[in-house]
């Protein structure tokens, strides 16, 4: 067993080093800006429960500036997030997820993209 802090939530956890292996991480494509939101896709991974995407006004992704959106499902590969800011700047990034009972195991997170809303 190896004890290891979840990028997510922060909570410390114990999983085998097996199933810390077999997690592909993904790439973003692109991250396109619209009136108020953000168009972001990327590559898909197949093997995962789904995908976080983390956006932020902080390149750092400080707790306070930070929000994460999850979705379920290895298929889909596009979501619009919806509900930012006007002509402000955003950090986008993500990882992949796989859910083993009640344990939650994320991948590495991708490079950060950078994005201004129109």
């Amino acid at each position: 067993m190896k004890t290891f802090t979840c990028s997510v939530c922060g909570k410390t956890k114990k999983e085998t080093i097996a199933k810390l292996k077999g997690l592909k991480a993904t790439k973003l494509v692109s991250v396109k800006a619209a009136k108020k939101a953000l168009k972001v896709k990327w590559k898909k991974v197949s093997g995962v429960t789904g995908y976080k995407i983390q956006y932020s006004t902080s390149n750092k992704f400080k707790k306070k500036t930070t929000k994460i959106k999850t979705i379920k499902g290895a298929n889909k590969t596009s979501v619009k997030i919806k509900g930012l800011k006007k002509k402000k700047v955003y950090f986008v990034r993500i990882c992949t997820y796989k859910k083993s009972g009640k344990t939650v195991v994320t991948s590495k997170w991708s490079k950060a993209k950078k994005k201004k809303t129109k």
